[in-house]
């Protein structure tokens, strides 16, 4: 019985491991870079302290972008097989890639912020 049990057990992990790998393979390209950008904003942060902070914001904002296209990805299955796949040549462009991804959103917001209307006074 629990032979039995525990060969369930690896068939189903084996089963929900495949079912990641085939879901990674299915990705848009655009889920994969920004899956790219999460995993070196991740390893910047690490390996660099003082850039913690703007590239945990950067995850973020990734995140929030595969969310918002792909809802039901699995986002951690996904993002270690997007790790596996990096090379440490691909460190550098990836973080600039994502770096001016993030600074073209910040203007964007910025001026978005500066054609607001100002907020109404408050009345005490």
């Amino acid at each position: 019985m629990r032979k039995m049990m525990g060969l369930a057990a690896a068939a189903s992990l084996l089963g929900a491991q495949a079912e990641a790998q085939t879901q990674t393979q299915a990705l848009t390209p655009e889920t994969t870079a920004d899956l790219r950008c999460i995993a070196a904003l991740a390893i910047v942060a690490a390996q660099k302290p003082e850039y913690a902070t703007g590239a945990s914001l950067g995850v973020f904002y990734f995140a929030g972008r595969i969310e918002g296209r792909e809802p039901k990805l699995e986002l951690q299955s996904a993002l270690i097989d997007e790790i596996g796949r990096l090379n440490l040549g691909d460190l550098e462009p990836e973080s600039q890639r994502c770096g001016k991804a993030m600074s073209a959103k910040g203007r964007e917001l910025k001026d978005i912020a500066n054609h607001l209307p100002a907020p109404p006074e408050r009345k005490n």
